[in-house]
């Protein structure tokens, strides 16, 4: 639950700096939404995960990876965290470059996220073609749809 309030909170400072919150909703609300988009998000892939896993016949890959994704969420929310009280309790570091590297500490565990599914897929021998499908429909499609929501490319 803490990292999912962190995750939220980074989300919400990003939010404010970039002005990004309507009008029509107050700030509170506003993380409230973002929380339980993180927390119904984090939920549906470990749902999709087990599902995944039990279909493909491959469960134990899929609990491991499931486990990975956890200590990704963990280890990206005390790092966000840190970032997040910077910006919000500190006036010599500038919020621009914290939020950027939030950013960037996002994607590069993400890249060691997937790194280790890679690995997880090579070590259990588990089809290639099992792999391509898992990125292509739960990993890399979301993120394209987000990338594409948040730059307006609609």
């Amino acid at each position: 639950l803490v990292s999912f309030l962190s995750l939220a909170l980074f989300s919400y400072c990003a939010s404010i700096y970039y002005e990004i919150i309507p009008a029509t909703i107050s700030g509170f609300l506003f993380w409230l939404i973002l929380l339980m988009t993180v927390i119904s998000s984090v939920t549906l892939r470990h749902i999709i995960c087990y599902i995944t896993g039990n279909v493909s016949g491959e469960s134990a890959a899929f609990n491991e990876y499931i486990i990975t994704i956890y200590l990704f969420y963990r280890y990206l929310a005390f790092i966000l965290l840190i970032i997040t009280i910077l910006i919000c309790y500190t006036t010599f570091l500038s919020a621009k470059p914290l939020i950027i590297a939030g950013f960037i500490t996002t994607i590069i565990l993400y890249l060691v996220r997937l790194t280790k599914l890679f690995l997880i897929f090579l070590i259990r021998n588990i089809s290639i073609f099992y792999l391509i499908l898992y990125l292509c429909a739960l990993e890399f499609l979301p993120v394209g749809v987000l990338i594409k929501y948040f730059t307006g490319l609609f």
